[in-house]
């Protein structure tokens, strides 16, 4: 769970943010930082990952859940080839 903990500038980046905003944000810049690139589905983020940084940040695991709830896909379809 090393790779997952927040460390020195990270606390700033979620300083100003709270509830499940708090969560998600670490763990989807922490994400990021680990497979260089954003997850396509919340699912793709470890669990015990969840519960870790949940614990850290103070913000109940299932709250990342919300993190997508109401918000429209994201996603980019994939390009056909020419």
């Amino acid at each position: 769970m090393a790779n997952w903990t927040l460390v020195d500038g990270d606390w700033d980046l979620v300083a100003n943010k709270s509830g499940a905003t708090r969560l998600g944000f670490r763990l989807l810049l922490k994400f990021f930082e680990l497979e260089g690139r954003f997850p396509d589905v919340l699912e793709e983020v470890p669990s015990a990952a969840v519960e870790y940084v949940a614990d850290l940040v103070k913000v109940p695991a299932t709250d990342f859940a919300k993190v997508h709830a109401g918000r429209p896909d994201c996603r980019v379809p994939p390009q056909a080839d020419p």
